[in-house]
């Protein structure tokens, strides 16, 4: 979250091995200002309902050899997940949308699990993220 309240990254770890980029979260409080933890509670519940769908859909589209269905699902995870933070999820997906649309579908197989992998470890960040900014909500209204 902001500088001034805890993170559950400390600052001096790189941004590349953490799965969200806590910067990222800052920005979006300091943009909506007052309302910033409400807004970013709202915003992680909406990422927990519409991106597991997603990666299920991508999991599919692989193993039923649907690249257009690849292509779509990949891309609109990417979207998700970088707007929260999640650059190296961002990453993957941006790899499996652009081999969906080169209906490369035999190489995106094997990244399926290193994707499941940074999918779980973003949700479980996210979860505490939520829990910090449902406080600091919580709290601002006091």
């Amino acid at each position: 979250l902001m500088e001034s309240q805890e993170s559950m990254y400390p600052s001096t770890m790189p941004v590349e091995m953490t799965p969200i980029d806590p910067a990222a979260l800052a920005e979006i409080c300091q943009m909506v200002g007052d309302d910033s933890y409400e807004l970013l509670v709202e915003m992680i519940d909406g990422y927990f309902q519409e991106a597991p769908p997603l990666l299920q859909s991508i999991l599919r589209a692989v193993h039923e050899g649907d690249a257009a269905g690849l292509e779509t699902a990949a891309h609109t995870l990417k979207s998700l997940s970088t707007t929260l933070g999640a650059i190296r999820l961002g990453q993957m997906c941006q790899h499996l949308e652009t081999l969906g649309y080169q209906t490369a579908l035999h190489l995106a197989a094997d990244y399926l699990p290193q994707l499941e992998t940074e999918f779980a470890l973003v949700v479980q960040a996210l979860e505490a993220e939520r829990c910090q900014a449902q406080r600091l909500s919580e709290n601002s209204q006091q």
